[in-house]
C-alpha cells in the first residue's frame, strides 16, 4: 500500500494538515524547523511518493504529458513516438500516446485533450502545415500548456508558440546525392512524394553543386500511405529506367519505396548496385539483411527523442525565454547497395563547382 500524509503524520506525531504544509512547503503557517525535519525524516524513513494527481487536481492541472502523433502507419513515426515516449518518462509524469486519425480534427482533439488538464503536449511529426500547427500550439498555451513540437519539415518559424526539434530531410537528401556523385554517377534519379520534405531541395541543392543539369523526378500526389507508396516506387523505377535508360542511380524517400524499387528494377532486368545504386531513408532493421544491404539514412530517433524530453522538461522546470529550435541531421549508412557506374561511358569524373 501507499504511504499517505496520515501515516506520516501518526508517525512524526502531528496533525495531517501539518505534514501536507511541510511537504508541499507552505508558509502560511508558521511550523517550527524541529517539526518540519522531524516530519521530513519519517516521509523518507517510509519512502512516501507524493501523489502528483491529487495535486494537479488541487491546482487544477495534471501531471501528464499526452503525445501526439499524426496517424501515418510507416514503422519510423512508430519508432519516434515510442522512443519519445520512454524518454518522457524520466519527467516523472503519467505519459499517453494519441494517434489521431483525421489530421483535419486536431483542433476538435485537443478541446477534448484539454478537459484532460495535461501539464504538457508533444506534436509528433507536423507535417500538416505550419498554419494549423501554429493555432493547435496557439490553443494549448494559451491553455497553460506547453507544447514541443517534435519532427516537422520545415523547421517551425520562431512565432509558433511551442519549442521544436526536427530532423534536417533537406541535408539528409544532399548526403545522399552526394554520396552517389562522388561515386562517379552522373545520371540520378528520385522517387518520393510530391510534398517532398525537403528531400527534393536536397537532391537539387547536390546535383547544382557538381554541375549536373539533368534531373530524373518521379513524384507522388495524393495520401501518403504504405501500399500506394509501395506500388508507386514500383512503377516510378520501372517508368524511369525504362524512358531513361542512362540512370545509373536512384535515390528514394524511404526504406519502403526503395525496396518496391529494386523490385521494379528486377522487373525489367536490372540488378543493384551492378546497373543501378539505390539509396533509401530511415535504416529500418531489415535493411541491412536484405540479399543486397541497403544503403539508407539513418535518421536519429534516440536523439530526437532526448531533445523533445529535455525541451519539455525545461518548460515544466519553469524555464523561460524565447521558443527554442533545434535541428538533427541524419547519417549516411553506406552498405552494398551503392557502387561506382559499371559502365565506364558513364562514369564521368565531376567535381564541386
Amino acid at each position: 500500500m501507499s504511504v499517505t500524509l496520515r501515516n506520516i503524520a501518526k508517525r512524526a506525531h502531528v496533525a495531517t494538515s501539518t505534514v501536507s504544509r511541510v511537504l508541499n512547503a507552505d508558509t502560511s503557517v508558521r511550523i517550527s524547523e524541529q517539526t518540519k525535519r522531524r516530519v521530513r525524516a519519517v516521509a523518507e524513513e517510509l519512502a512516501y511518493k507524493p501523489n502528483l494527481f491529487a495535486r494537479g487536481m488541487r491546482v487544477g492541472q495534471l501531471p501528464l504529458i499526452a503525445i501526439l502523433v499524426m496517424c501515418r502507419d510507416d514503422t519510423m513515426t512508430t519508432r519516434k513516438a515510442l522512443r519519445l515516449n520512454s524518454a518522457l518518462l524520466s519527467l516523472g509524469r503519467q505519459v499517453v500516446l494519441i494517434d489521431i486519425a483525421d489530421p483535419t480534427t486536431y483542433h476538435e482533439f485537443v478541446d477534448t485533450l484539454l478537459r484532460t488538464r495535461p501539464e504538457a503536449v508533444a506534436i509528433v511529426h507536423a507535417i500538416a502545415g505550419h498554419e494549423q500547427t501554429f493555432q493547435v500550439c496557439e490553443k494549448l498555451m494559451s491553455a497553460g500548456v506547453h507544447v514541443a513540437v517534435v519532427d516537422c519539415w520545415p523547421p517551425l518559424p520562431e512565432h509558433v508558440p511551442a519549442d521544436a526539434v526536427t530532423i534536417d530531410r533537406e541535408y539528409g537528401a544532399y548526403l545522399a546525392a552526394t554520396h552517389v556523385i562522388e561515386l562517379g554517377h552522373r545520371h540520378i534519379g528520385l522517387v518520393g512524394h510530391e510534398a517532398s520534405y525537403g528531400r527534393r531541395e536536397g537532391y537539387e541543392r547536390a546535383l547544382s553543386k557538381y554541375g549536373i543539369e539533368e534531373r530524373y523526378l518521379e513524384l507522388m500526389r495524393g495520401p501518403d500511405d504504405v501500399e500506394m507508396t509501395a506500388e508507386f516506387a514500383r512503377e516510378a523505377a520501372r517508368r524511369l529506367l525504362s524512358k531513361h535508360p542512362q540512370i545509373t542511380a536512384l535515390l528514394c524517400n524511404c526504406d519502403l519505396s526503395a525496396v518496391a524499387a529494386l523490385r521494379g528494377l528486377h522487373d525489367i532486368g536490372l540488378q543493384v548496385p551492378c546497373d543501378v545504386s539505390l539509396v533509401g531513408w530511415d535504416d529500418d532493421p531489415w535493411c541491412q539483411y536484405l540479399p543486397t544491404a541497403l544503403t539508407t539514412l539513418t535518421q536519429p530517433c534516440d536523439e530526437l527523442a532526448a531533445a523533445g524530453a529535455r525541451l519539455l522538461g525545461d518548460r515544466l522546470n519553469a524555464a523561460g525565454g524565447p521558443w527554442r529550435r533545434e535541428v538533427l541531421r541524419p547519417r549516411l549508412q553506406v552498405r552494398e547497395s551503392t557502387a561506382p557506374p559499371r559502365c565506364s561511358s558513364i562514369a564521368v569524373s565531376v567535381s564541386p563547382r
